[in-house]
């Protein structure tokens, strides 16, 4: 039973990672570079984090 909701666990870290870096490569470059930096640990982290960083762009324009 424990080993189950290890690898289902485990399952769950490999599919968050993979919905990160499917985001992350769809990024403008600069923005990707200063998101990579921060290191976020989940997809809502990077969503937020993401957004924040264009709203900053998008003020200074």
């Amino acid at each position: 039973m424990a080993r189950r909701g290890r690898c289902s666990a485990q399952s769950r870290r490999y599919e968050q990672n993979r919905k990160i870096k499917k985001f992350v490569k769809g990024l403008n470059p600069s923005l990707k570079a200063r998101l990579l930096v921060l290191d976020p640990r989940s997809l809502e982290e990077v969503l937020c984090i993401a957004n924040r960083q264009e709203s900053r762009v998008e003020s200074y324009q």
